[in-house]
């Protein structure tokens, strides 16, 4: 009888045997080293497993560091790039980036080991760059209504623009030529009250002061007329106290307080001169007599005068000549008297009592 031996049969599993812990089979019932009675082997528990109840197994997978420092700086790029392209969206030209230079830069980013590359593959087989591209990634993004809305007010706001231009240029061209063609505005001011005061007859330096604030007020043509016309009114005035006849001392200082107050009023040459002429007159009237000889030959007066340098200076005199500088001619001499003619005043008779001014005879 011959025995076929089936050398592919898959040998049994083994067991220790409790007795001489000698390795015989599995389904032994009797250990054939010893003699010893082993019995069945207990059943093996069960284990159950996803696939043994009808699910489906999934495997998670954690990325590596380098995938995640990956993704951490495509991210931050991204959102620089956002940003830069949001300030730079109204500009008509634009910077390009130079392709060469991105390639040969790698975009920046860290090396991706071989667990990584197959993630990024898929597992199923294709081939992934060991190097992430700069923006090759980066989805299309279609235009938005709110693109299209905005560009709208663009365009809007462009045209409105034009229009304003256009016809609101032409309206301010026209205002422009229309003002310049228009005549200056009258200037309307208050009437003057120094014409007033002249046809009322008030006092001449009242008048003087109150058309010169006027004037100062105003500056126009009319206001400097009637300045003017005050001002020779002034003069006037002054020059008759001056050449009054007879001669009054009270004239002359009246004469002097005028000329000062025009001068405070209204500072110009025409009351500079003015002032000059009062004080000259007030100088030669301070001339005193100190003697008078009348039985001399012929007969004689010594008088103190003040000269251009107010100095005090004695001359004598005989009758019937003149002295500070042919002003005043001697015409008698008597004892303690002396009677003069002021040849600049209309030949006006004065008289001189020694040791006292001149006065009228």
């Amino acid at each position: 009888m011959t025995f076929v031996v089936d050398d592919n049969r898959s040998p049994d599993k083994m067991r220790l045997c409790p007795s001489c812990r000698m390795q015989i089979s599995v389904l032994a019932t009797k250990c054939r080293y010893c003699g010893e009675e082993v019995g069945r082997p207990k059943e093996e528990q069960r284990q159950l497993t996803i696939e043994s109840m009808g699910g489906e197994h999934i495997e998670h997978y954690a990325p590596s560091s380098s995938v995640m420092e990956a993704l951490e700086s495509f991210r931050s790029e991204e959102v620089t790039d956002k940003a830069v392209s949001e300030t730079r969206r109204s500009s008509i030209f634009r910077r390009k980036p130079d392709p060469k230079a991105a390639a040969g830069k790698g975009g920046g980013l860290p090396e991706l080991d071989a667990q990584s590359l197959q993630l990024a593959g898929g597992g199923q087989g294709r081939t992934v760059s060991s190097r992430i591209v700069r923006g090759s990634a980066k989805p299309r993004r279609g235009v938005s209504p709110s693109d299209l809305t905005r560009w709208a007010g663009y365009a809007a706001v462009a045209i409105a623009a034009c229009l304003v231009l256009y016809y609101g240029g032409g309206l301010a061209i026209r205002a422009v030529k229309a003002m310049r063609t228009m005549e200056a505005p009258t200037i309307v001011s208050s009437p003057n009250p120094a014409v007033r005061m002249l046809e009322a007859g008030d006092p001449i330096m009242q008048v003087l002061t109150e058309a010169s604030l006027y004037h100062r007020k105003n500056g126009t043509p009319e206001s400097e007329a009637v300045l003017n016309d005050v001002r020779a009114r002034v003069v006037e005035e002054v020059r008759d106290l001056l050449d009054a006849n007879p001669f009054d001392r009270r004239n002359l200082r009246s004469a002097l307080r005028m000329a000062n107050e025009a001068n405070q009023a209204d500072p110009n040459p025409v009351f500079t001169e003015l002032k000059r002429e009062v004080d000259e007159e007030h100088r030669v009237y301070a001339t005193m007599l100190l003697d008078a000889t009348a039985d001399a030959n012929p007969p004689v007066a010594v008088f103190r005068i003040t000269d251009a340098s107010k100095r005090n200076v004695d001359v004598q005199v005989a009758q019937g000549e003149t002295f500070l500088d042919g002003r005043f001619r001697v015409d008698l001499v008597r004892p303690n008297v002396v009677h003069l003619i002021d040849l600049e005043r209309g030949d006006r008779r004065l008289r001189a009592r020694k040791l006292d001014e001149i006065t009228s005879p």
